[in-house]
């Protein structure tokens, strides 16, 4: 069939003929014929008078014959078979795909058609049919890693002339990991990126830094935004992410010291056939590790043995303890609180998008929804995203588009008390005790009156509800203006961004119960008397509008774009919340003033502006330059303090280019080789001030007083103005290498970087205040740092008959310096070398050495070094014995000494690997990251037994040094890994200390991965383009040194309660309709 369009004359009762157009669909001999001629009551239409305007196939002539052709795709180096291959006929959307072994069939085919066929990592090719019913064609492994787009700054530009240290992930790459949150899918993908999943709560992100620099700036389409806008993003919406790490960031100024997050979401395409896919997935979620707390019998059997190795006696008698032991007679039966955390909670996803595009307009539409619950009941969250781009030519010069990005998010917990919902869950696992029930009798109508009733689970359900719901939306008017001048365009922007948080609070009173089973009634004897109401609205608006004039021209051998542009951004927050005390659980409405308690309501504005420029200039792409620069103004700074000039200036040289290798063997082998350098400049205006703080003032609500017995609401002075204080200052200097051999099977790049940092926020002290004024010294710009490193990347790829393969990995090592701190002071030349910072490594731990555990008590008596400040008379044996450096017989802080990394928030060791490869329709994935260089320490439940008065990790009981016989202080000693038990006593062993910290080293497997897409032979029964059908585990396993204490190496709490990352099996399929 052929489609064509035609013109004709509207014939009817009307007195003017207007012109209409039609679209029909006949054969070639029907046109050959004129066979179109139809009349009814109000039209004719013609052909023979020549009213046929255009033809829909690619410039085919309308008359041409049809054919159908097949042939076979094999690879120009070995010849094998390539499955996968896309083949289309030009201009159309008539396509199809190779079989496993190369083949292909493609029917109504014009005879003079031209067919593309592309496959990733293959030149395309484009074959004329020229009448052909057999077309066999040879690809080459291409250069397509060089002629790649690569997002930056403003702009795009090719990676082989790129000079900057820039990486970018595609979005196939992100999507193969079914994850809640953006920085999920960045795990282990690329060097430069440190990530630590620290916290696996749903919807939680994971920490993020671009070389352990901090907290980097996420610009999605184009408009900076913040982490939470970024992990909340639907990762199968995304096109790609690149990563500026080194001078390249430098063109956001202000706040690109610690590198820019470029995020681009999904288009469609013009003269695309519409697209619908269809992805969804059900999973189930455990913990990955958790500490286990010690039963019943061992808590029992600890609490006698630490009261006898203290006091030398205990309440507990042997014959309880033993009743303990066996944990079968009624009132001696524990209770395992970590039961209350559930294995296999569900998680499900589903979304659905449709592209395409017509001649002048491209658009994608996607609707998704994400439902995750916790591990505890009534834990939930849930999240749907909506994007929607559309883009449209309105004339030859002129390009419009809008970008929609909305979410509404949603969070349900119990009334629990505190701001950290999880905490009272996490914590009463240790906290309530193992010899206690969650209900009395076990009746799940009465929650039992336990130790601690605010952790005790079954009180939550009583405890009242909180919801928290995020609504937000972007969108983004864009217009490209190609000018009259050739290469020269103009480009805008305009953005507007809403968000509005609802936060809703109910704490309940509830009673808690105890059983008399002598009158077989239950008794309220505690719960929860304060009730606490609170309504929160909060509404943030950010618009942004951006003007840019690019210029793009080659002279020769000589390319030069230019880019110049100006931006203005302001933003509005305000923050209402309302605060009760209800008389009642039953009525939600806040209306009697008596219950009132609080009232905030809260205004923020900013607002910066900044102009910005590029030029870049290549010869032959092979001498490359690129210098950028921008002029920023920050809101928070003094009026004569707003401004900074921020340039950068980077340089590159294809080695691979010159003549003395171009035309030598070399380059069969290695047929890429750059060289970058690069410097830069940069701003950070987070440093610790807030706004008009360089004005004068006073705090209303801050100083109260009791006059003539009522509370009257002062005002207090705010303090002296920050007047020498602006941002942070930062150079980055860098220099890297990039290659490619054997016509891209291998693949990689290696940079070093250094970026000091100037201008620290910090106050002095050697100029005296009168302690009466009340008053501080503001900061001011005084320290310095740097940060230091190597990273590297490495990928293999290869194709071995219908086998495709790729193996890839990368690393990253970045450790931060203290420089300089203002005039430091110490007593003497220990203090000095204890306290200073100035020209270390930042974040050492320092503790005590530990050579060994006393052994017996004879030793203990006889050792003449004071152990626990009191002349070793509460040390045991299998207490720490530690060296006394300083050889004065006494252990104190004089004899701490560096033993361990801590304080910084990632590993500086990072690391990934990843591996992929597909075979005959089906397709495996494998991905690991892991960390190094970072201290573990342990603290409290971990730590300290019988921490609160609550109960410890079973490795804490079990594996110590005690007596044979627990009541009998004359039997011999058993060694074990931790010192005897003690309620007290036991500071001297609690020290903080080598053996408390672990220098962690971790290898996750992090993402594992099988798919099969379904053959073509079921796809066409079914009417369906392609179904995929894949199961997929996250987290299943970490090779690490903290097994043995039940710890997440990626954890945050030292304590061990933490939610840790979630253990994830799904199943899932992607169906393209």
């Amino acid at each position: 069939m052929i489609s064509l369009i035609i013109r004709w004359k509207n014939s009817s009762y009307k007195k003017k003929a207007r012109q209409r157009y039609k679209r029909i669909e006949i054969t070639a001999n029907q046109l050959k014929n004129h066979q179109i001629m139809r009349t009814n009551k109000y039209r004719r239409y013609y052909v023979s008078r020549l009213l046929i305007i255009a033809s829909l196939l690619s410039g085919a002539d309308a008359v041409s014959q049809e054919l159908s052709i097949s042939g076979n795709v094999v690879t120009a180096d070995d010849g094998q078979p390539l499955p996968g291959v896309n083949v289309l006929v030009k201009g159309t959307a008539n396509g199809t795909q190779t079989d496993f072994d190369g083949n292909f069939t493609l029917n109504n085919v014009v005879t003079n058609a031209t067919l593309i066929f592309s496959y990733i990592g293959f030149e395309t090719r484009e074959i004329p049919v020229n009448n052909r019913s057999t077309v066999n064609v040879t690809m080459a492994m291409s250069n397509q890693a060089l002629d790649e787009v690569v997002v930056i700054g403003y702009g795009e530009q090719q990676k082989k002339t790129l000079t900057g240290s820039v990486s970018q992930v595609e979005g196939e790459e992100i999507a193969k990991a079914p994850v809640s949150t953006m920085s999920e899918a960045l795990v282990g993908k690329l060097s430069g990126v440190a990530t630590r999943q620290g916290d696996g709560r749903p919807g939680n992100g994971t920490a993020l830094q671009i070389r352990n620099m901090g907290s980097p700036l996420y610009v999605i389409d184009g408009v900076p935004q913040g982490a939470g806008q970024f992990n909340n993003l639907n990762p199968g919406d995304i096109e790609n992410i690149s990563i500026l790490k080194d001078a390249s960031a430098a063109i956001y100024g202000v706040r690109a010291s610690n590198g820019v997050v470029l995020v681009t979401t999904k288009s469609g395409k013009k003269n695309q056939k519409n697209q619908i896919n269809i992805h969804s997935y059900y999973g189930w979620q455990s913990l990955t590790r958790f500490p286990q707390p010690a039963s019943a019998a061992d808590y029992v059997r600890a609490s006698a043995e630490a009261d006898i190795n203290q006091n030398g006696a205990s309440n507990w008698i042997p014959e309880e303890v033993a009743l303990w032991q066996e944990g079968t007679e009624k009132g001696y039966r524990g209770f395992d609180w970590s039961s209350y955390i559930r294995e296999n909670v569900p998680q499900k996803f589903i979304q659905a998008s449709t592209s395409g595009g017509f001649e002048k307009i491209s658009y994608y539409f996607s609707l998704s929804r994400i439902d995750q619950d916790a591990v505890f009941d009534g834990y939930n969250f849930n999240r749907t995203n909506l994007q929607s781009n559309v883009s449209a030519d309105i004339t030859d010069r002129l390009k419009v588009g809008i970008r929609i990005n909305g979410k509404i998010e949603a969070r349900e917990f119990p009334g629990v008390i505190g701001g950290d919902k999880y905490w009272q869950p996490l914590w009463g696992t240790f906290r309530n005790l193992p010899t206690e029930r969650p209900y009395a009798n076990d009746n799940h109508d009465y929650p039992n009156t336990t130790t601690t009733i605010t952790t005790n689970n079954a009180t939550f359900d009583h405890a009242g509800y909180e919801e928290s719901k995020w609504r937000s939306l972007q969108t983004n008017l864009d217009m490209v203006y190609d000018l009259p001048i050739k290469g020269l365009k103009l480009t805008a922007l305009y953005s507007h961004f809403f968000n509005n948080q609802l936060q809703d609070k109910f704490e309940y009173s509830f009673d808690t119960y105890t059983y008399n089973e002598a009158e077989d009634i239950y008794e309220i004897t505690g719960g929860k008397e304060n009730r606490y109401r609170s309504r929160r609205n909060r509404h943030i608006t950010n618009n942004v509008l951006r003007i840019i004039l690019n210029y793009d021209r080659s002279f020769g051998e000589h390319s030069l774009a230019v880019m110049i542009g100006g931006e203005g951004e302001d933003r509005l927050d305000k923050d209402f919340e309302i605060i009760a005390a209800p008389a009642t659980n039953h009525i939600d409405l806040i209306r009697e003033s008596n219950e009132l308690q609080n009232v905030h309501d809260n205004i923020f504005e900013s607002a910066r502006t900044g102009f910005f420029g590029r030029i870049n200039y290549n010869y032959k792409e092979k001498y490359l330059l690129e210098l950028a620069a921008r002029y920023d103004g920050a809101w928070r700074f003094p009026p004569d303090d707003r401004w900074g000039f921020f340039p950068s200036v980077s340089l590159g040289w294809t080695i691979t280019e010159e003549p003395f290798l171009r035309n030598s063997k070399i380059t069969d082998v290695l047929n890429n080789f750059k060289l970058r350098a690069s410097y830069g400049i940069m701003g950070d205006e987070e440093v610790g001030v807030g706004a008009f703080a360089y004005m004068t003032g006073y705090d209303y609500g801050a100083g109260n007083a009791v006059l003539d017995g009522e509370l009257v609401t002062g005002i207090v002075p705010r303090g002296m103005p920050v007047r020498t204080l602006s941002w942070i200052e930062s150079s980055i200097a860098n220099v890297g290498f990039d290659f490619r051999m054997w016509n891209g099977k291998l693949s990689g790049d290696m940079d070093a970087f250094y970026r000091k940092r100037t201008g620290l926020p910090g106050s002095r002290y050697d100029v005296l205040i009168p302690t009466e004024t009340a008053l501080n010294l503001p900061p001011e710009n005084l320290g310095a740092d740097a940060i230091m490193g190597v990273e590297g990347s490495l990928l293999h790829r290869n194709t071995i008959g219908n086998l495709t393969y790729s193996v890839g990995a990368n690393f990253t090592l970045a450790r931060r310096r203290n420089l300089y701190t203002y005039k430091p002071r110490f007593g003497n030349s220990w203090d000095h070398y204890r306290n200073s910072n100035e020209g270390r490594w930042a974040a050492i731990q320092w503790g005590q050495h530990v050579v060994g555990q006393f052994q017996s008590q004879e030793q203990i008596a006889g050792y003449p070094v004071d152990i626990d400040g009191k002349n070793n008379t509460t040390v045991l044996p299998g207490d720490f014995i530690y060296e006394d450096v300083n050889n004065d017989g006494v252990i104190n802080n004089l004899d701490e000494r560096p033993v361990g990394y801590g304080g910084e928030q990632l590993p500086y060791l990072t690391y990934g690997l990843n591996a992929e490869a597909a075979y005959k329709g089906f397709d495996f994935s494998v991905a690991f990251a892991g960390g190094s260089m970072q201290s573990r320490g342990r603290g409290a439940e971990t730590k300290v037994p019988f921490m609160g008065n609550g109960n410890s990790p079973e490795h804490l009981f079990n594996d110590r040094w005690h007596r044979e016989d627990v009541f009998d202080p004359e039997s011999a000693w058993v060694s074990g890994t931790y010192p005897a038990l003690r309620r007290s006593q036991n500071a001297h062993n609690n020290t903080p200390s080598d053996f408390w910290f672990r220098n962690v080293t971790y290898l996750r497997l992090r993402n594992i991965q099988l798919g099969y897409t379904l053959p073509k032979s079921i796809l066409k029964k079914l009417n369906i383009p392609q179904i995929r059908l894949y199961v997929n585990g996250l987290n299943l396993y970490s090779f690490d040194n903290l097994k043995d204490i039940g710890l997440d190496p990626e954890s945050n709490r030292p304590n061990g309660l933490d939610y840790p990352p979630m253990k994830v099996v799904n199943v899932g399929a992607n169906i393209t309709l």
